[in-house]
């Protein structure tokens, strides 16, 4: 201790922050420890001292439709209208549900028979956890202590606060519904079908080239996985920023009305700095990425960071970053937006001469040669991307690209080292199931055994128009290994006739041809599209 500076007391209310928001009102008529030991018979004094430090300081917080469960006094006149306390529900949940855990304490009940409660058992003591009680045995992890819990439920109130009213408060209630002018903000939810994931409201601040953030709420949901809509909000966040031409710098704000001479004027706003929320830094944490949560912004550098971890990327891309040379916050948001689907991303990161362009759309299109040649690459990934998803699909042939029940197919790319002065778009590739079951595809056989349904499947692409087809094929073919499956377009199911040469050959190699099917034409108007998509993404 320095000689001569006062020791620091500790405040006489640790929740004094939560107590004296204007958004939350709070139970005076708090419990007293008499009331707090009859809660701790039923965990055999386990209860953490955090919670009851809380319901004996703030008592049940509410706020915007939303409201925690208190501690009332167990006194022998209480009215028959007084709301349940989290006594009440407790005992009523251990009657009525036997599935629900003995360990658990009730913080909050939410539609849909969901709670947040407090673990308060041995295994993973002291947590938050989101519970339905139709799956008792399912838990979401929500926070990783009460505090942590509490803080993230007020910024979620101010969040809802905002996007409702777009301002906090008016002390003197002048012109209460006036709006704030929106300055190019915009505020909008994330959905998946009915479910509100997160709501965000955001703009790109011309002054600072950064993206500003004063609403980003994420729900805590028991049919996702724990940390999902905090990812795909950090997602969203830094995807804007990317596409609006900035960089990946962003700025946590609080906007208010600044005040005139006579109240708060309706127009004029100011924003004030606000910490990140507590959600996206338990995220980036997990990821191994520190956020300084009280400076409420983070600066390039951590974004791009926070994309790559955010996007969702095969381990094999996710690797080939660092070395691409193209900018992992390009990459990212092509494949966040679906411009480029994962595979053909990376691809064309192996496989083109110079795949930043590929990825941003600057292919000249007055150089011919140059064109053409990326246009290969690109057939051959939208070839193989096709070929993903087919084998994906297995013997579901209805199944959609977002199924749950679809196979998971991984994809190996280091099947051989590709050789100086060998063409690189007909690099093999090796498709195997994560279940470790066989893979076959059931396209037309042009030449060669059929493919039989082995556990990994070998493919090269010779993504030509059916004229070159007859050229280079034979070349192609010596190329192939026994076993190997040769992927060429639509072109030559359609060209039959004009192929007996290759395909004759390639009955002699004993190498099988497959027709995927696309032509190339098809693929040629798709990659035109993509890439002006691609072009415009980023203003």
């Amino acid at each position: 201790m320095t000689a001569g500076r006062p020791p620091r007391s500790r405040p006489a209310n640790p929740w004094e922050w939560l107590t004296r928001d204007p958004l939350i009102s709070t139970e005076r008529d708090v419990a007293t420890a008499d009331d707090v030991a009859v809660v701790q018979e039923f965990f055999a004094d386990r209860l953490p001292a955090s919670w009851t430090a809380w319901v004996t300081e703030c008592g049940a917080p509410s706020g915007y439709g939303r409201s925690l469960l208190g501690l009332g006094r167990r006194t022998t006149d209480v009215p028959a209208d007084a709301p349940e306390d989290v006594l009440d529900v407790l005992m009523l949940l251990r009657l009525t549900e036997p599935g629900f855990g003995i360990d658990l304490l009730p913080l909050e009940v939410l539609p849909d028979r969901q709670l947040h409660c407090l673990s308060v058992g041995p295994a993973g003591r002291g947590t938050v956890v989101l519970v339905d009680l139709d799956r008792p045995e399912l838990r979401v992890r929500a926070a990783s202590n009460l505090r942590n819990f509490l803080s993230q439920w007020q910024q979620d109130l101010r969040a809802i606060a905002m996007a409702v009213t777009e301002y906090h408060g008016h002390p003197d209630n002048t012109e209460a519904d006036t709006l704030l002018r929106p300055d190019e903000w915009s505020t909008r939810r994330l959905c998946s079908q009915d479910v509100v994931v997160a709501l965000l409201q955001t703009r790109h601040n011309r002054d600072t080239n950064e993206h500003d953030v004063a609403v980003c709420a994420t729900a805590t949901l028991s049919s996702f996985a724990e940390g999902a809509p905090a990812r795909w909000a950090m997602t969203t966040i830094l995807v804007e920023s990317y596409q609006a031409g900035g960089s990946l710098a962003v700025n946590f704000v609080r906007r208010t009305r600044i005040a005139g001479e006579s109240g708060y004027h309706p127009f004029r706003i100011e924003s004030r700095r606000q910490s990140v929320p507590l959600a996206l830094a338990e995220w980036a944490r997990s990821r191994g990425i520190a956020l300084a949560e009280r400076s409420g912004r983070w600066d390039h550098e951590t974004g791009e960071r926070l994309l790559v971890a955010a996007t969702r990327l095969p381990d094999s891309l996710r690797a080939l970053l660092p070395s691409s040379g193209v900018a992992p916050a390009a990459v990212c948001a092509a494949v966040a937006t679906q411009t480029w689907p994962a595979l053909d991303a990376e691809v064309v990161l192996r496989r083109a001469c110079a795949p930043a362009a590929v990825l941003t759309g600057a292919i000249p299109v007055t150089d011919r040669l140059r064109y053409l040649a990326d246009q290969q690459v690109v057939r051959g990934a939208m070839m193989l991307s096709t070929l993903h998803r087919h084998l994906q699909r297995g013997d579901q042939p209805s199944a959609s690209d977002d199924d749950d029940t679809v196979r998971s197919i991984e994809v190996d790319f280091g099947v051989a080292r590709n050789l100086p002065g060998r063409d690189a778009t007909a690099a093999p590739v090796a498709f195997s199931a994560v279940d470790g079951g066989p893979v076959a595809a059931d396209w037309p056989v042009l030449a060669g055994p059929a493919p039989s349904a082995h556990r990994r499947l070998v493919v090269r692409t010779l993504a030509v128009d059916a004229d070159l087809l007859a050229v280079v094929g034979p070349a192609a073919l010596r190329e192939c290994h026994l076993g190997e499956v040769l992927l060429v377009p639509a072109d030559a199911s359609a060209r039959h006739g004009d192929l007996t040469d290759f395909l004759a050959a390639a009955d002699r190699a004993g190498i099988c041809v497959l027709a995927a099917p696309d032509f190339t034409t098809t693929m040629d108007v798709a990659i035109a599209r993509r890439l002006d998509r691609a072009r415009m993404t980023r203003q």
